[in-house]
């Protein structure tokens, strides 16, 4: 795939949708390559996560934080399922401040 390239997968479910764009995802991943990935429900987008964070494939790299390359951008009063909050922009954000702050010694609620 070249960097401009669009690819659109569409089908009814349970047809393998998701574990088709995980193994393309594994493969861009270990290519260092950037994707997007966008989906019409916030139910879709994180089962991609979920079963990204669950599967195998991640093994490997998961000493190198993997999940600091996988972000996952919520609309606005959105918040993701408790088992993949770590892929949420504004969970880190909160995060890094919070370990900022408690470096300061101050406490960040």
């Amino acid at each position: 795939m070249d960097e401009t390239d669009i690819q659109l997968i569409q089908g009814p479910p349970g047809t393998g949708k998701t574990h088709t764009i995980n193994g393309i995802l594994s493969m861009l991943y270990f290519s260092k390559k950037k994707v997007l990935v966008c989906a019409p429900s916030n139910t879709a987008v994180n089962e991609i996560i979920y079963r990204l964070d669950k599967e195998r494939f991640y093994d490997d790299v998961k000493k190198n934080h993997p999940e600091g390359r996988l972000v996952r951008i919520e609309g606005l009063g959105y918040e993701s399922p408790e088992e993949i909050q770590k892929y949420s922009l504004d969970w880190r954000i909160n995060k890094a401040l919070e370990l900022a702050f408690e470096d300061e010694g101050i406490e960040y609620s």
